[in-house]
């Protein structure tokens, strides 16, 4: 049980006409240790927790119970208070008058960082040194699935400075609701950093693109590899996807990776469906896009040729790319078994000779 004794021991003294010295000379302790009690700095000995109830003729249960509701009156209280506010100066005023009362409290230390990163980053900018110690408190004082933790550190990440940012990006957990990404993106929305905003943002749609082609759109059989229909369908469908996402009239750019990765699954669905013909036309596909790709200079960037991923390039990795996923798969019948049937034709050899070339 959480312990915030400070305000119901003064509540209990004061009820008894008691002074600091009166109760400190009765517990055996001295009147600086009631004081820094009362003051949230410290809590009194376990051992003296029983004297305490004794003292005011109450039980151990009622005085933990007390102390409880004591924080829980006091807070319902502030948001009604806060609630009937308008101005930020002013609930930023209640706020800290609450803190003041309850100096432990979670919630009103991470609502006060709320409010300071509501005022905007010109303000945060001379508050950064009192915000982390309210950031810091909250992180401390709660669990990691805290939503008042995830809450405080996304705040805090928003306003800090680049000098500390990795602190706080650090102690966002890996299972966090809130991951690193968004918070950074909350980030630069919030400085008006439009530039690195944006890219961040199609940063995001292009990883999220890409983990939706990888994932096939294909359903699995009773066999030990994948349905062959449905892998043909699945990639005759990501292929459209991504022509509705480029200049359909430049052969290269950004989308070659996964246009090549498409036909060479696509090829592999055919060839298992017993759809030679198609088959050879994806593969034909996917060799002369490999050509076309192993022809671009290292040092060159390839662009997406769309206004949604206008912010980002990607680096040639022609050889590397077109080695460890064309030529494997075309030389490896392990996870590739749909090419088995077609394997010792001399048209499949030949295409994989003019991938061979290539590496």
């Amino acid at each position: 049980m959480k312990l915030n004794l400070a305000e119901t021991l003064k509540e209990l003294r004061k009820n008894r006409n008691l002074t600091q010295e009166d109760m400190a000379s009765e517990l055996g302790v001295s009147f600086q240790a009631v004081s820094r009690w009362e003051n949230g700095l410290s809590y009194p000995d376990i051992e003296l927790l029983p004297h305490i109830a004794s003292m005011f003729n109450i039980s151990m249960d009622v005085l933990f119970d007390m102390d409880a509701k004591s924080e829980d009156i006091k807070i319902e209280k502030y948001c009604a208070e806060e609630s009937c506010l308008e101005s930020l100066e002013e609930k930023i005023s209640l706020t800290k008058e609450y803190i003041e009362k309850i100096p432990t409290s979670v919630y009103l230390k991470q609502r006060l960082l709320n409010l300071y990163t509501v005022k905007g980053f010109d303000f945060t900018k001379n508050k950064l040194p009192e915000m982390r110690k309210l950031c810091q408190y909250v992180v401390d004082h709660t669990t990691e699935d805290s939503w008042m933790r995830y809450n405080a550190l996304y705040k805090m990440i928003s306003a800090e400075d680049e000098e500390n940012l990795d602190i706080w990006l650090s102690q966002l957990d890996r299972q966090s609701r809130i991951t690193s990404k968004e918070a950074l993106q909350n980030r630069y929305s919030y400085r008006n950093e439009v530039e690195k905003y944006n890219k961040s943002i199609q940063d995001d749609i292009y990883g999220t693109l890409r983990d939706i082609f990888l994932r096939d759109f294909c359903k699995r059989d009773e066999k030990r590899y994948k349905n062959a229909e449905s892998r043909m369908i699945g990639q005759q469908t990501i292929l459209k996807i991504i022509d509705t996402l480029r200049d359909t009239d430049k052969e290269v750019d950004a989308w070659i990776e996964d246009r090549i990765f498409a036909y060479l699954r696509l090829a592999g669905g055919c060839f298992g469906c017993g759809k030679n013909d198609e088959g050879y036309e994806a593969l034909e596909k996917c060799v002369s896009l490999c050509e076309a790709y192993a022809k671009l200079p290292e040092d060159f960037v390839l662009s997406f040729n769309s206004p949604i991923l206008d912010m980002i390039c990607m680096p040639v990795d022609a050889k590397y790319f077109i080695k460890e996923t064309i030529y494997h798969a075309l030389t490896n019948a392990d996870g590739w078994e749909w090419f088995n049937c077609v394997r010792g034709e001399e048209k499949y050899k030949s295409l994989g000779k003019r991938i061979e070339y290539l590496i």
